[in-house]
C-alpha cells in the first residue's frame, strides 16, 4: 500500500506540472491535429476504465459476479490508475490551449476530481490505521485498568495511585483520539460523495466536449 501511494502520489504530481505546462507551452492547433486527436481518443478510452469500479462497487449483482474473478480492492487500483493516466494524455491533447469555457471547465472539474479521489483514497487510509491503533492503545488501557484496580481476587494486587492515574490519562486521551478520527471518516464519507458529483460533471462535460469535436470535424469536412 505504501509503495502504491509514492507511485501515485509522483504520477499525481507530474500530472499537475503538466498542467502547470500552459504558463510556458500553447499550442492551439495540436488538439485537432492527428497525433493530438489520437492522444484525445486514448484519454478518453482511459476515462472509461473508472466507470468500470463506479458500477461493479454500486450494483450488487455486476459487484458479485466480478469480484468472483477480480478483486475490488484491483478494480480500484485499476480506477485510480486510469484516471491518473487518462488525466494526463487530456492535458496533452489540450496542447495547453484553455480559451474556451469547455475546455476550462473540463480541465478543472478533472483535476478537482482527481485530487479529491486522491484524498479519499490516502487520507482515509491515513485515518482508518491510526485509529486502530488508538483503539488497540485504548484496550490495552483498559485492561491494565482493570488488572491494576482489582482487589478482589484470591492474590490481591495492590493498588498504585499513580499508575492508575496515568493508565486513566492515556485512556482519556486514546478515547478523545478515536472519536476525533470517526468523525473525520464521517466528513471523509461526505467528500466521497463531492468526489463522485464532481466525476459525474466531468464526464456530462466529457460528453460535450466529444459532441462539439464531431461537429467540429463534420463543419471542417463539409
Amino acid at each position: 500500500m505504501e509503495r502504491e501511494r509514492k507511485i501515485i502520489t509522483a504520477i499525481l504530481f507530474l500530472l499537475l506540472l503538466l498542467w502547470l505546462g500552459f504558463s510556458f507551452h500553447r499550442d492551439p492547433r495540436f488538439a485537432g491535429s492527428a497525433f493530438g486527436g489520437l492522444l484525445g481518443i486514448s484519454a478518453t478510452l482511459f476515462m472509461l476504465v473508472p466507470l468500470a469500479y463506479s458500477i461493479c462497487k454500486r450494483f450488487d449483482p455486476i459487484k458479485n459476479s466480478v469480484t468472483t474473478r477480480l478483486p475490488l480492492t484491483r478494480l480500484l487500483s485499476w480506477h485510480i490508475y486510469a484516471s491518473l493516466m487518462g488525466s494526463a494524455l487530456a492535458i496533452l491533447h489540450s496542447g495547453h490551449r484553455f480559451n474556451s469555457w469547455l475546455g476550462i471547465l473540463l480541465t478543472a472539474f478533472m483535476l478537482l476530481s482527481v485530487l479529491s479521489g486522491y484524498v479519499c483514497r490516502y487520507f482515509f487510509i491515513y485515518v482508518s490505521r491510526e485509529q486502530k491503533e488508538h483503539e488497540l492503545v485504548l484496550v490495552k488501557s483498559r485492561e491494565a485498568y482493570a488488572l491494576l484496580g482489582d482487589t478482589n481476587g484470591t492474590s490481591p494486587i495492590q493498588i498504585d495511585v499513580s499508575s492508575l492515574a496515568q493508565i486513566v490519562e492515556v485512556m482519556a486521551d486514546s478515547q478523545y483520539v478515536v472519536e476525533v478520527y470517526d468523525s473525520l471518516k464521517r466528513k471523509l464519507h461526505l467528500w466521497l460523495s463531492v468526489h463522485i458529483w464532481l466525476s459525474v460533471i466531468f464526464y456530462l462535460l466529457l460528453i460535450l466536449h466529444i459532441v462539439a469535436g464531431i461537429q467540429f470535424g463534420l463543419r471542417w469536412f463539409s
